[in-house]
């Protein structure tokens, strides 16, 4: 007598869904994308930025406390379409969006946090950016009051240079010199730039829904809520194809 067997295969949504969660684990660390900021819309209450600096070709985010200054790190800047960001920050090249993406511990993101007709600059362990009186220094503060550490965002261009000012008149500043954001009393040069968090915390595919934190992009640099069968997509920090 023969026997036969009968195997169920599973759906290809499951299979998909299998597919990402595999890539996920196996990416490591979920990556955080954060698109320039290239006028006033993209400034949001509730919205963590990076903090964002230029300097001879190189780009650096703001990162932890250095003596009476706030040190840089440096980090890469892409377009999605390969275009050239230029020497300003902007679009320039004809690129769609200058973005950055961050697997980075060392920066160190902050939160705007509206206080009245200003905003808190709040980084991850809680405190609030404080342009200290005298010597440019930026420091961190336990309190959310105070004139030093209220902060308004008196412009935004097109090529992403953003001026803040708190409210004792010292800006949030970059220098090229050690490669340090300070607070000094002058507006002058070097005027920082703010990239804002795009990435979801969580990515749905088909059937399953995926909670790990991790996302998905297409080659181009854009996030994909539902990566297709045979499509070849970023996970991860890796191109991985969807079986």
């Amino acid at each position: 007598m023969q026997l036969r067997h009968t195997f169920s295969f599973p759906s290809v949504s499951f299979l998909t869904s299998l597919m990402v969660l595999w890539a996920c684990a196996a990416g490591g660390a979920a990556q955080t994308r954060y698109e320039l900021v290239a006028d006033a819309e993209g400034i949001e209450a509730g919205t963590t930025y990076l903090i964002v600096g230029y300097t001879g070709g190189n780009y650096y985010a703001l990162g932890g406390q250095s003596g009476s200054y706030r040190k840089g790190v440096k980090v890469t800047v892409q377009t999605d379409d390969a275009g050239s960001v230029g020497e300003t920050g902007g679009n320039g090249g004809g690129a769609e969006v200058a973005y950055i993406t961050i697997e980075n511990e060392a920066v160190t993101p902050v939160r705007l946090v509206a206080n009245g007709t200003y905003y808190n600059l709040q980084t991850t362990d809680g405190t609030f950016l404080c342009g200290e009186d005298g010597n440019s220094a930026l420091r961190e503060s336990a309190s959310a009051s105070g004139n030093t550490v209220l902060w308004e965002v008196l412009g935004v261009t097109s090529a992403g240079s953003t001026r803040l000012r708190n409210r004792s008149g010292y800006y949030l500043r970059f220098y090229a010199s050690g490669a340090t954001f300070r607070a000094p009393s002058s507006e002058t040069s070097n005027v920082v730039r703010l990239f804002k968090a795009t990435t979801p915390t969580a990515l749905s595919v088909p059937t399953t829904e995926v909670t790990t934190g991790c996302v998905v992009y297409d080659l181009q640099g854009r996030r994909i809520g539902n990566p297709a069968k045979g499509g070849l997509y970023i996970i991860g920090g890796k191109k991985t194809l969807i079986k």
